[in-house]
């Protein structure tokens, strides 16, 4: 009783403060924009209208309520009856990579290996095709095929250095020239949770997974700063358009950075972009904290990347507390391995954490999302309870226990509903097992445990189309293929509620960011994020949430996107 009259104070007092606040704003001066008219989407039920200056949200209610802060140099915006929500968030994101994709040699959804063969074919007489040839995003399923060799590659194109990206980029296969520019032969050692393919003979077949993929990236030639910058201004564009405002790159690194910086200086960084640094063994932690310089009004620097294990699509690279379990009946005691050893996860974490950094986790299987959780617990000990909020990403297996850890220590629990639409489910379920897939992306156990959650749709990696966020607020409700109504649903029991799937995408990752007191959500003193949709989510079949289209974006209480193409 105690606790709960502590709460109702609490809340009161809150009210209060708000209610100060919007009345001393008023005092101020007129509100910039009125957005009128409208079906808005607050935490205290359904209002008409908002009132925004200098891109901080002053007042919402009523037509009449907000009207008082109408000014003569007052912007009024009539919504028509449309809903207003507040900006998405993706947590999980990799927008250079889609810039990326979009000046390599494309390669159609469902593609066989003997696609690839042709768009490698086609590329490779272009009058511009270079001395490098990358072709994505490939299926996993077209890598796996038997032809799918360095010796393919090579008679394909001639001459060339040859990489076909899968989606998602953990798996690979590289010609003789591309392997040889990245210094990948007979010798080189394979780190843990990592492939170098050989056949029956020993020899290099050119399928690569995971770490020694990154060797051969490295050794392109460097691109036009000015050419990426391009092609991502592009992908920021189609964000904004699907009603995004707030982003965090997964997967960042100098190129990410000065591509967004770029972007910032010559004033066309809209998006508020959270920027995460690789880092992996054997760097220095100083290799992913020297990126402040890159630091903008929306281009946040304060955050690394740390790859923990693989993944289960092309191969058993995930790390798992109990061996795979084949598809084909067989038995093995296979458990994937770590990338970082649990000694070495932690001393990063611990200085991480002390510099105040958020460590965004890649994490897949049930050891890796354990191993993360280690390392924050040795942060907290080591450093204190009060730092950065880290992440752990994907989190496809996670134990009850670790669910619990994660709601203990802070750790915020960022999950990829991506994974389980098409064609990914069938491959990333097929060694794992009946038992664990009941309970795969436990979502629900998450919430229920009151860890912190989040989403992110790791695009491009995916379902191969056109970026929408709203494929993965219905899916994680339905646990179906986006629009399906008579599918069976992956793990069910671990389906949430549209509200929860709109907050994983709005208010929950400010709420769990570095930043607690500053959730995503239509209020006075929060910032002027919002979407005006072309229908309600509420109002509409859970299955075709996902063609719901963005009107209008507002990003600092500027519109910047119209559907009209303005």
């Amino acid at each position: 009783m105690a606790r709960k009259r502590a709460l109702i104070r609490w809340t009161a007092l809150t009210a209060i403060a708000l209610f100060l606040a919007g009345a001393a704003a008023a005092t101020d001066g007129a509100a910039d924009m009125i957005l009128t008219g409208g079906r808005v989407y607050t935490p205290d039920g359904w209002k008409q209208a908002v009132a925004i200056r200098d891109g901080t949200i002053i007042a919402v209610g009523t037509d009449a309520e907000v009207a008082r802060e109408r000014g003569p140099d007052t912007h009024t915006l009539d919504l028509a009856g449309a809903p207003l929500f507040p900006g998405l968030r993706d947590e999980h994101i990799h927008p250079v990579s889609a810039a990326l994709e979009r000046l390599a040699c494309r390669v159609p959804p469902g593609a066989s290996w003997d696609d690839v063969l042709n768009v490698v074919r086609a590329c490779a007489e272009a009058p511009l095709s270079g001395g490098w040839i990358i072709a994505t995003p490939v299926e996993s399923e077209a890598l796996m095929d038997p032809r799918a060799t360095r010796q393919a590659l090579d008679a394909a194109a001639p001459g060339k250095s040859v990489l076909i990206l899968a989606v998602g980029g953990h798996a690979a296969v590289a010609n003789t020239q591309a392997l040889a520019a990245a210094g990948i032969d007979g010798s080189t050692p394979v780190p843990p949770g990592s492939v170098i393919a050989r056949d029956s003979s020993g020899d290099l077949t050119g399928l690569l997974q995971e770490a020694p993929i990154n060797l051969v990236v490295a050794a392109l030639p460097p691109p036009d700063p000015a050419v990426i910058a391009m092609a991502l201004a592009g992908v920021l564009d189609e964000l904004l358009a699907a009603g995004v405002t707030s982003v965090t790159d997964a997967n960042s690194n100098v190129l990410n950075l000065q591509a967004y910086s770029g972007l910032a200086d010559a004033g066309r960084l809209v998006l508020r972009v959270r920027s995460c640094s690789m880092w992996a063994l054997p760097a220095p932690v100083e290799s992913a904290t020297d990126v402040g310089r890159y630091s903008r009004d929306r281009l946040a620097t304060d955050c690394v990347k740390i790859f923990v294990d693989g993944e289960s699509y092309t191969g058993r690279t995930a790390a798992l507390l109990e061996p795979y379990q084949p598809a084909d009946g067989s038995v093995t005691d296979e458990l994937g391995a770590l990338a970082v050893p649990p000694d070495a996860l932690s001393d990063a974490v611990i200085a991480f954490d002390r510099a105040g950094l958020t460590v965004k986790f890649h994490a897949w299987g049930d050891a890796a999302v354990n191993a993360a959780l280690t390392a924050i617990e040795a942060a907290r000990e080591a450093n204190g309870s009060t730092g950065p909020r880290h992440q752990i990403g994907h989190v496809m297996l996670a134990r009850r226990e670790d669910i619990d850890r994660a709601r203990r220590t802070n750790a915020v629990l960022e999950f990829s509903p991506a994974g389980w639409q098409p064609p990914a489910l069938p491959l990333v379920g097929k060694d794992i097992g009946a038992l664990r897939m009941a309970r795969a992306w436990p979502v629900r156990d998450a919430l229920e445990a009151g860890a912190p959650a989040v989403a992110g749709t790791d695009w491009p990696a995916g379902p191969p189309g056109p970026y929408n966020p709203w494929m993965g607020i219905e899916t994680l409700v339905t646990r179906l293929n986006p629009g399906d109504t008579q599918g069976e649903p992956l793990a069910p029991g671990q389906r949430v509620s549209l509200e929860q799937a709109i907050a994983m995408f709005t208010e929950y990752p400010a709420t769990h960011s570095s930043e607690p007191d500053s959730p995503v959500i239509i209020a006075p003193g929060r910032e002027a994020d919002l979407i005006v949709l072309d229908r309600n989510p509420f109002e509409v079949p859970i299955t075709d949430v996902h063609r719901i289209k963005t009107l209008r974006t507002i990003v600092g209480g500027e519109i910047v996107w119209e559907a009209d193409g303005s």
